[in-house]
């Protein structure tokens, strides 16, 4: 036991440092010796560097050494497979387990909606269902965003209706997935209902519903609903901004926009990974080239002039959605 645990920490080590590959000739060394602890090590670190050459190497080892891995390394197999792209590999894991758990299902459904295949994983969730295990809320807010679509959008009411007898509706993060797929369905009223019900609402589903409101042009309601949770004590994200200022720049008003801008400047590791040329939209729709040429005095905005040169013509300026 002493000597596992030992084994086990040095395995830990090796990988903390970097030293995956030492890892493996550990394991090589061992061979029929080489236990859960070692693999799920091993395993952990391949899917934090994405490293699946060697991933592939301590599977071909459980194979090789004739170990059977339960439940939880065959699902570390599946998410590994499934962030290298290879999504095959990820499904051959999951059709040879004996024994699947909510985690499993849902480690295969969310590789196919993280890749677009909405019709894989809605295919794979009605397996699910068929199953004697049930989804839960980390399930139900992976598959409604692949609820896309006249199909995929009927399917998701259904799905919304599950999650209201199973009493997940009042979990964030399926509330904000459920907003989010009415939004995109142009169900904006819904989203809406969706989110006062909301017993906590967190940066997601603040931000979902800002970005639907400004999505589908509604954007005085987007500007209003972005002050109102502001004065509640919101903290915006880089996304809550980017939505507010397409809010803004289809209502032109500048000084609001300033203001935006103020609030942004305050919190300067949000400046960068901001698309600034929204910024722009506000200034050519009110022409004010001196707000313009300040915003090309903030350091961070790098990419910022080649956007505007793309925007300008020799003849004035274009404005946000469209010439005028």
């Amino acid at each position: 036991m002493a000597a596992t645990t030992q084994s086990s920490s040095s395995m830990k080590a090796l990988c903390s440092n970097g030293r995956l590959r030492e890892g493996l000739l550990e394991m090589y060394v061992r061979g029929y010796g080489f236990v859960f602890e070692g693999y799920d090590t091993l395993l952990e670190a391949c899917i934090k560097q994405r490293a699946i050459r060697e991933g592939r190497l301590v599977h071909a080892h459980m194979i090789t050494t004739h170990y059977l891995p339960p439940v939880f390394l065959r699902t570390r197999l599946i998410v590994l497979y499934a962030k290298c792209g290879l999504l095959e590999d990820a499904r051959h894991v999951f059709d040879e387990m004996p024994l699947r758990n909510v985690v499993s299902w849902t480690a295969m459904i969310s590789a196919y909606s993280q890749k677009r295949l909405e019709s894989e994983a809605l295919s794979l969730f009605l397996q699910m269902l068929r199953s004697d295990v049930e989804p839960n809320e980390f399930t139900f807010s992976t598959i409604l965003t692949s609820c896309t679509g006249e199909t995929g959008f009927q399917l998701g009411r259904q799905v919304h209706s599950l999650i209201y007898k199973r009493n997940f509706e009042s979990h964030g993060f399926v509330g904000s997935s459920l907003l989010d797929m009415y939004a995109k369905a142009s169900k904006i009223h819904e989203a809406r209902e969706i989110f006062d019900c909301l017993p906590e609402r967190d940066v997601v589903s603040c931000t979902a519903i800002i970005s639907g409101y400004a999505q589908l042009g509604f954007d005085e309601e987007a500007v209003k609903l972005f002050r109102s949770l502001h004065n509640h004590g919101m903290i915006s994200n880089y996304v809550t901004y980017a939505s507010v200022l397409t809010a803004l720049s289809g209502l032109a008003t500048l000084d609001s926009g300033k203001q935006i801008h103020s609030h942004i400047l305050r919190r300067q590791k949000l400046i960068a990974r901001l698309n600034l040329s929204l910024y722009l939209y506000l200034c050519v729709k009110s022409f004010d080239l001196i707000f313009l040429i300040m915003l090309l005095q903030v350091p961070e905005a790098d990419g910022f002039e080649v956007s505007c040169k793309r925007e300008c013509t020799p003849f004035g300026m274009k404005t946000a959605r469209g010439s005028s």
